[in-house]
């Protein structure tokens, strides 16, 4: 990036970071493509910028009337993120439908943890994300399966269980009940997780919670 891009990718960073929509557009479409599909350290574009700083409505503008590539729309990041996995950390559940509707191979493209973007909907405990993520695997059929896990055998049961979002937890367990018994890497299964765990216990708001959850996973795999 030369100093004029420089310059231009610095009033674009200063304006995002305000929300400042007129400004972050006017100076997007001023840089050229080369400096704008990878504008961080990190090789975010600025649809993954928007996202990460929590603009939902800038994102959604630009990714309505202002992607001067559609390759923009699959570009990740240096961790294999691309701006479905951004999103699906979050609540915007308005942006992903865009992003699914111009995009649909997002859903099934993994990063380099093999994280499908409803693992990372899981992992940062998003019910609604989850679910709205959740409803477009289900068209995927038997590739459905690898939304599930990822390389390290890790599920998403065991990653709200490890994150403490024992809500989505339970949610997780009716609706795929196949990974209540299922091992991660070092064969421990979701209850294992839960009971190396003393201090999700001690809050009196989740502990009913918990009971319903264990009492779940006992009646339909009554040998865990």
């Amino acid at each position: 990036m030369d100093f004029d891009e420089y310059r231009k990718f610095k009033g674009l960073y200063e304006s995002m970071r305000k929300g400042e929509m007129t400004e972050v557009i006017d100076q997007y479409k001023m840089m050229s493509e080369e400096a704008s599909s990878s504008m961080t350290v990190c090789e975010d574009t600025v649809l993954h910028m928007a996202i990460n700083m929590g603009h939902e409505r800038i994102a959604s503008e630009i990714l309505k009337h202002h992607i001067k590539d559609p390759r923009t729309l699959i570009r990740t990041n240096v961790f294999g993120d691309t701006i479905l996995h951004e999103a699906a950390s979050t609540n915007m559940t308005k942006l992903v439908k865009e992003l699914l509707e111009k995009e649909p191979r997002l859903l099934s493209m993994p990063n380099k943890y093999d994280e499908m973007p409803l693992f990372k909907a899981a992992q940062f405990g998003h019910p609604e994300m989850f679910k709205l993520l959740a409803g477009e695997v289900e068209n995927e059929g038997p590739e459905k399966a690898k939304h599930l896990s990822r390389s390290d055998k890790t599920t998403i049961l065991h990653m709200t269980i490890l994150a403490e979002f024992f809500d989505l937890a339970f949610m997780i367990a009716k609706k795929y009940p196949g990974l209540v018994a299922a091992e991660d890497g070092k064969r421990k299964i979701a209850l294992q997780l839960l009971s190396n765990n003393p201090s999700a216990f001690k809050s009196g708001s989740s502990y009913g919670l918990l009971k319903s959850f264990i009492n779940y996973c006992n009646a339909i795999f009554p040998s865990l």
